[in-house]
């Protein structure tokens, strides 16, 4: 994120929805990351979901599918 505090990957880690899902890890206040987290299947499919980009607001997350129509 623009502010330096969320970090979102793509990656074929276990615990996906399947192929590689798009994940991410909060900033902790000691400088270290936060467990991995799924974004879940709003956003991840069985498909491939990868570069995550968060706009600078932390708002709107784009990415590119291929289980997403568009």
């Amino acid at each position: 994120s623009a502010d330096g505090r969320i970090l979102f990957f793509s990656s074929n880690r276990r615990g996906g929805y399947g192929g590689k899902d798009i994940w991410y890890s909060l900033r902790l206040p000691d400088g270290t990351w936060s467990e991995a987290k799924n974004l879940g299947d709003q956003v991840n499919t069985p498909k491939d979901e990868v570069s995550p980009f968060i706009y600078f607001n932390n708002e709107i997350l784009f990415f590119a599918s291929d289980g997403h129509q568009g």
